[in-house]
C-alpha cells in the first residue's frame, strides 16, 4: 500500500498540511502565549465540506484569521507548485470530489470546460444548482430594450450577470434569434453632450467613473432601482433592435 504524503499548505506552513490523497490536517503547535504561559495544541484532522458547486473546502485559522479554502489548491499548490498565468485547477476524472494529486492538473480555462463536457459534469443553465433564471427567463433579458441594470433589477440578478448574457459569456446555449439583443453602439449622455465612451465621458466632466456610471444609467441596491440623474442618460442602438416584452 502506498504510503500518504503530506506536505505544508502554502501560506500556512506550521499551521495545515495536505495530502496527496486531498486529505487536510493541522499539525501540532507548541507556543508561548502573550502571558508567557507555553501551550500545547495537538493536530488533528479538519472537517472538509462542500461549497455548493461540488468543490470541497474547510476553514483554516491562523493566528484570528479565519479563511475558507478549497482542498483541489491546496494540492496543487503543495505538490505541483503554484498556478501559472492564467491557468486553473482541472480534475482528470470530471469528479470534484476527487481531489487526490494524481487527479489534479493546472489547465486551461477552456480545457476544464472540455473536460466537463467529456465527464457530462457540465451543468448548464437553468440545471445549474446556483443558477436564479429560467431559460424563459433569458430569452426575456435578450428580447428587452431596457438597460442591464433596469433588466437586473426585474429578474433579482446583478446588471453583471445581464451583460455577461446579451454578450453570449453566459447561457450560451441559448440559441440566439432575430430581434434579441446585440452589441450596440453606446452613448453616455451628460447634460445635453453625448460621449462614445464612459472613461472620455469622466474625464471631460471631470467626474469619477463609477459615480458617472451610476448617474448615467441608475443603480440597483438592496432590490430597489434607482433611475439615472437628472440630465444624465446612457443609450444604445444597433441595426438589430430588441423586441418589447
Amino acid at each position: 500500500m502506498t504510503e500518504e504524503i503530506w506536505k505544508d499548505i502554502v501560506g500556512l506552513e506550521g499551521w495545515y498540511q495536505v495530502s496527496d490523497l486531498g486529505r487536510v490536517r493541522s499539525v501540532d503547535r507548541d507556543f508561548v502565549d502573550r502571558r508567557g504561559h507555553r501551550r500545547f495544541f495537538p493536530g488533528a484532522m479538519i472537517v472538509i465540506t462542500d461549497d455548493g458547486a461540488g468543490y470541497q473546502k474547510f476553514l483554516s485559522h491562523k493566528a484570528g484569521v479565519k479563511k475558507n479554502l478549497t482542498v483541489h489548491t491546496c494540492v496543487l499548490e503543495a505538490f505541483t507548485g503554484p498556478a501559472p498565468a492564467g491557468l486553473e485547477c482541472c480534475h482528470g476524472n470530471g469528479n470534484r470530489k476527487d481531489n487526490r494529486h494524481s487527479n489534479l492538473r493546472w489547465g486551461t480555462k477552456a480545457e476544464n470546460a472540455k473536460d466537463r463536457e467529456l465527464h457530462g459534469t457540465a451543468i448548464k443553465g437553468a440545471d445549474s444548482p446556483n443558477s436564479k433564471l429560467t431559460e424563459q427567463d433569458v430569452t426575456s433579458i435578450l428580447r428587452s430594450p431596457d438597460s442591464h441594470a433596469e433588466v437586473a433589477s426585474r429578474h433579482g440578478v446583478t446588471a453583471e450577470l445581464v451583460g455577461l448574457i446579451r454578450n453570449g459569456k453566459a447561457w450560451k446555449h441559448i440559441e440566439r434569434q432575430p430581434g434579441m439583443y446585440a452589441k450596440r453602439k453606446k452613448a453616455w449622455l451628460v447634460n445635453g453632450k453625448a460621449y462614445d465612451t464612459l472613461p472620455e465621458a469622466a474625464a471631460a466632466e471631470g467626474i469619477a467613473q463609477h459615480v458617472l456610471r451610476y448617474k448615467c444609467q441608475g443603480r440597483t441596491s438592496n432590490g430597489k432601482f434607482y433611475p439615472p440623474a437628472p440630465g444624465f442618460g446612457f443609450v444604445e442602438s444597433s441595426a438589430s433592435q430588441a423586441v418589447p416584452e
